[in-house]
């Protein structure tokens, strides 16, 4: 509780100086971060927060699939990469960014970088629509969604942490997803079928 502001006048002596008031100098807190470059201390609640870049890919070719995703911690930058058969490139991408997530601590505040539309604007506009209507479309069909399994992963993923997905144009310079470009259709090319 902070203390009520003091409405005691000032007096001062003829000479300019401030009679009975004591001064003393106290140094200020300084707050430490001993949590390294990677985590900040959140402001609401002084729990450290992990601050974390991710960048993630899917490919798919012949039924053979590869996902990606690079994470850059403070000053660490890891990568990883796999493959499945019989899949398609929403589910290669939404691998990847489930796989990202689950790389990084719990309390993690997480920008994702995509570009998949379909996984961005799944996760930023549609998810809280299909689970208000029990994960089923809008219109009077009210079928299943597809890729439900894994959207109720990243859903689930994304409640431990604080995930900002933010699509980026594909193919377009963008260092880290050109990376994981690279990496995801390198590991769909060595799938066995």
């Amino acid at each position: 509780m902070r203390n009520k502001k003091n409405t005691k006048r000032l007096q001062f002596s003829e000479d300019g100086e401030l009679s009975g008031v004591r001064f003393e100098y106290r140094e200020p807190k300084k707050k430490t971060n001993t949590a390294g470059p990677s985590r900040a201390v959140d402001r609401h609640t002084d729990v450290p927060v992990y601050l974390a870049e991710v960048y993630t890919d899917g490919s798919c070719g012949n039924g053979a699939g590869g996902w990606a995703y690079i994470t850059k911690l403070g000053r660490t930058i890891s990568e990883d990469s796999g493959g499945s058969s019989s899949t398609t490139s929403n589910r290669m991408e939404m691998t990847a960014a489930i796989k990202a997530l689950q790389s990084l601590p719990d309390n993690t505040r997480v920008t994702l970088f995509s570009d998949s539309e379909y996984l961005v604007n799944g996760m930023n506009v549609w998810l809280r629509a299909w689970k208000n209507r029990g994960w089923t479309t809008a219109g009077g069909s009210h079928q299943p969604i597809k890729n439900k399994d894994l959207w109720e992963q990243l859903d689930a993923e994304g409640a431990a942490r604080r995930v900002d997905y933010v699509w980026v144009r594909g193919h377009n310079g963008t260092e880290f997803n050109e990376r994981a470009d690279y990496l995801a259709t390198r590991a769909s090319r060595t799938v066995v079928s």
